[in-house]
């Protein structure tokens, strides 16, 4: 059954990994592009020490790649969620011959690792093209600067499941404004600071709306408003 439930919610959000991660890659070839005109330009040696010491790190990279966590995992998020909500179907498949928490989380645990393998395609390949260019030290220190983006991605998709599962309009409302301003906290300030010290709390602020979630299904079961 669970199998089932797996292929269902495939037909559902094929496409719209494959149009988001798609875009990933698209970016993450530009980045390298530029990446390989200024070595060229500049001879590989002058380049690194322009990378190092004579700009922020991040900069040949983040402008770009910074929200593609967000978009991944909201495009996942809405394909997954808002047409079972719209079209009524979510209540059947809350009523199939599995609890409905375990069917419900069946769901999120889908989504979450296409979230991941979307996240795999594209950062794989940015950190693939990175070693050709910049030692490993290098692209280690930038997965590290990255994590908030992507548990930001997480965080979004996860609100996206938690609001679309609410059936107050009010409510949907007040988790829109909380999503916001939760999701708002991976991206903004965090691009000049020592994230290894702040990712544990940031992936406990990540996966709090996946616990959060029981309470809007049971809501959204018992027809509530």
């Amino acid at each position: 059954m669970i199998l089932h439930l797996f292929y269902k919610e495939w037909l559902k959000t094929r496409w719209a990994a494959f149009f988001v991660s798609l875009v990933g890659l698209a970016i993450v070839v530009y980045i390298f592009l530029d990446v390989d005109n200024n070595v060229r330009m500049k001879g590989s040696f002058n380049y690194l020490m322009s990378v190092f010491y004579g700009m922020p790190q991040a900069n040949y990279y983040n402008a770009l790649i910074k929200y593609v966590p967000l978009l991944i995992g909201v495009c996942i998020g809405l394909s997954q969620y808002v047409p079972e909500v719209l079209d009524k179907r979510i209540k059947l498949t809350l009523h199939l011959p599995l609890r409905n928490t375990m069917a419900l989380y069946t769901m999120l645990c889908y989504g979450f690792l296409l979230l991941i393998l979307s996240y795999g395609v594209v950062f794989g390949t940015f950190f693939y093209l990175n070693n050709s260019y910049f030692p490993f030290e290098e692209s280690w220190a930038i997965l590290i600067s990255m994590m908030p983006w992507l548990l930001g991605g997480i965080a979004a998709y996860f609100m996206i499941a938690m609001i679309a599962m609410e059936p107050n309009l009010f409510y949907q409302f007040i988790y829109a404004l909380v999503a916001y301003y939760l999701v708002k906290q991976f991206y903004i300030g965090v691009e000049h600071a020592d994230t290894r010290h702040i990712i544990p709390a940031l992936a406990i602020m990540a996966f709090v709306p996946c616990t959060a979630l029981l309470y809007t299904s049971y809501r959204f079961m018992k027809g509530e408003r």
